[in-house]
Order: C-alpha cells, then structure tokens, then sequence
C-alpha cells in the first residue's frame, strides 16, 4: 500500500562522519491501521538522494 498523501518531511544531520540522518515523515493512506511504516525507494527505482 502506498501512502495517500505526504503532510510533513523532515531530515535532520544527526553527524557529519560517519554520516547519520534522521527522517521524519507524516502523512495519510487510505485505510487505518498501518503498523511498522518504512521509508521505502521501491516506487523509484533508482533514486538516489544527494545531501
């Protein structure tokens, strides 16, 4: 299932060296219930994030 709609993202740098990030994300789906929610590229392939 994805996620219906994104509300809010925030990334902060945890560390510089080794390099460590902290993700928040909120958002809403279309059925309640979601347990263990992941961050997930598999809907891009590929995708690479550059920081």
């Amino acid at each position: 299932m994805k996620v219906f709609k994104v509300l809010r993202v925030s990334v902060t740098k945890i560390s510089e060296s080794p390099l460590k990030l902290s993700i928040q994300a909120e958002g809403l789906t279309a059925t309640s219930g979601w347990t263990n929610p992941r961050l997930d590229n598999s809907a891009v392939p590929g995708l690479l994030v550059k920081v």
